[in-house]
């Protein structure tokens, strides 16, 4: 799974970029493929696709009001699935999960303490090339606040 990893949260935040989903969908589904691969058996092979389009329906049905269905997100695999089998993986998805989808994925985490001004002192704010831009101040919490 580590090795396809990278390339199937890619995947994933395309896909929701397409159906318009939020970052906090898709922070949340990473989150569950994270999980669910962790419980999986190491010496079993399984559908990295599949269970990254699954984990997006179950973050979708979570957390937003509009979500689309099991044949919007197979389109966007160019129909590799049946619907009724991702109906079908969605339930062994859950049933491995224990149905625990109240999950915090750092993004959250990140989110909330912005959103109340906070800043980690001792870490330097970066530029782009990686050489410190300055230090946490009151104000560049002000204005980061403004994007949590």
């Amino acid at each position: 799974y580590l090795a396809k990893r990278v390339k199937r949260i890619d995947n994933l935040s395309y896909i929701a970029e397409c159906l318009q989903s939020d970052n906090a969908t898709i922070h949340h589904a990473t989150h569950l493929m994270d999980i669910y691969s962790s419980k999986m058996r190491k010496d079993r092979e399984y559908d990295t696709t599949l269970v990254q389009i699954v984990c997006l329906l179950i973050s979708c049905k979570y957390l937003q009001i509009k979500y689309p269905g099991a044949d919007a997100l197979n389109d966007m695999v160019q129909r590799r699935y049946s619907r009724d089998y991702i109906v079908h993986m969605e339930g062994e998805i859950l049933n491995t999960l224990g149905y625990s989808l109240m999950v915090y994925p750092v993004f959250d985490y990140v989110r909330l303490f912005i959103s109340q001004g906070c800043l980690f002192a001792h870490e330097d704010i970066l530029q782009n090339d990686g050489r410190p831009r300055e230090k946490p101040t009151s104000q560049l919490a002000n204005h980061f606040r403004r994007y949590a």
